[in-house]
């Protein structure tokens, strides 16, 4: 019998906006008749990611036995169903399971299903390998938010063939703020948090592995309402939950500062290594459709309509009027009352009190893309943030909108993807096909 056995590639799987695509063959058991390898396509790296071939110790893989291609009846192959873990072997690509497990003697197809971490359960999967999983929830402490990874491949390959190929692709979506600027040389900006509010935190999954082309071999063609697909091609789908009233922040060590002298400041890298470490530079978010569906076409707020479900970006900031040397934001305290209107949105970071200043966002995060946000607060600061008094919640701070602008690459090799707004995603979502193709 042919044992089953997983490679990983030498390189990692990696966000890189500027590298080349390369495909490593990882065939370590050439000597071995009864070995199956696969080969992982992967990205030349330039920043590591969460899940890499470095830090990825170990992964669940379901297995089916049948091609329905050919009208075979497919069956579990694993544990009646269940799911096996492969484990790195110490100092090597090589990943094994503790109990061996070989291909049928028949020739018969096998198709393997594929995710990790390893410690996710709850999965369900259906007659053609998909896989789905409920109520999927993210960390809402952004420095415990892992990377969801999925492959899938097929093999009935005889000892002296090319090994199987293996392809990891990233299920959820990743969003940081790469840059701020203000180039108003009265106001100093020091932000020391951002936070997305009125978004879902959990969603349903579905994984559809590479059998996902319709009969008019239309990528993702998935016949329910609510789902968003993925463009890579590997069949990503969710449907985030219909009510988006949860929040996520990531407060920084030290404030990052906009003067005269510093009109343009990094402040998140998108680089996620820091998160073997303790740190965070981006979120992991749900898939989903953002909505600011309150503002007006001129840019401005219908009034008192700010929280009622519009999804918001804000900072975490200190506003200094350099020409006075006021603190203008958070407010000031009311001597009569002896607090401020904004004490409610306020933190305190290093004996230093910041205030939460929001600005409407709409957008699209797609499955396996990361969003790049650049905000610019020349022209304005925002809105006072959700939840301060409410005779100045979603007030304008300084009078005036705030400016961001929004970039969508393909996670895995740095591509732009150009996103359809309006969440047709350019697909034909219609029909009643269903994504498990059941009876």
């Amino acid at each position: 019998m042919k044992k089953i056995l997983f490679m990983m590639g030498a390189a990692a799987l990696a966000l890189s906006s500027c590298s080349q695509e390369e495909v490593i063959s990882a065939n370590n058991g050439k000597n071995d008749a009864n070995l199956i390898t696969f080969r992982v396509r992967s990205q030349k790296p330039s920043r590591a990611m969460e899940f890499s071939t470095y830090n990825l110790d170990d992964f669940m893989v379901y297995g089916f036995k049948g091609d329905p291609d050919d009208g075979e009846e497919v069956i579990p192959y694993f544990l009646n169903g269940e799911p096996v873990k492969f484990t790195r072997e110490e100092g090597g690509l090589l990943f094994t399971s503790a109990t061996p497990y070989y291909y049928p003697t028949d020739g018969s197809w096998l198709y393997f299903a594929a995710y990790a971490p390893s410690s996710l359960t709850g999965f369900t999967t259906d007659k053609f390998g998909g896989l789905e999983l409920k109520n999927f929830t993210v960390n809402t402490d952004i420095t415990k938010q892992i990377d969801l990874i999925f492959a899938s491949g097929g093999s009935n390959l005889e000892p002296d063939e090319d090994d199987q190929e293996l392809t990891f692709t990233h299920a959820l979506t990743k969003v940081f703020i790469s840059q701020v600027a203000n180039e108003d040389v009265r106001y100093k900006y020091e932000i020391v948090g951002v936070k997305f509010g009125n978004i879902t935190n959990t969603g349903d999954y579905v994984f559809r592995g590479e059998k996902i082309l319709d009969e008019e071999g239309r990528n993702g063609y998935f016949g329910s309402d609510g789902y968003i697909q993925d463009y890579t091609g590997y069949g990503h789908f969710w449907k985030p939950a219909e009510t988006q009233a949860d929040e996520i922040e990531y407060i920084f060590d030290e404030p990052v500062v906009l003067d005269n002298d510093n009109t343009t400041q990094a402040l998140m890298s998108g680089d996620d290594t820091a998160n073997l470490d303790g740190g965070k530079e981006c979120f992991m978010l749900i898939p989903q459709k953002l909505s600011a569906k309150f503002v007006n076409e001129d840019g401005t707020l219908e009034a008192g309509k700010f929280g009622e479900g519009m999804t918001y970006i804000a900072f975490l900031v200190r506003i200094t009027n350099l020409i006075t040397n006021e603190v203008i934001y958070p407010y000031a305290i009311d001597e009569e009352t002896g607090a401020s209107k904004t004490d409610a949105i306020s933190k305190e970071v290093n004996g230093v009190t910041y205030a939460w200043a929001a600005f409407p966002v709409s957008s699209l995060w797609v499955p396996g893309s990361y969003i790049d946000y650049f905000v610019d607060f020349s022209k304005g600061a925002g809105f006072v943030a959700p939840g301060a008094d409410e005779s100045i919640e979603f007030t304008p701070i300084l009078g005036r909108e705030i400016k961001f602008y929004e970039e969508v690459f393909d996670w895995t090799d740095g591509t732009k993807i150009t996103v359809d707004q309006s969440g047709e995603l350019g697909v034909d979502v219609g029909g009643s096909d269903d994504v498990f193709g059941e009876d």
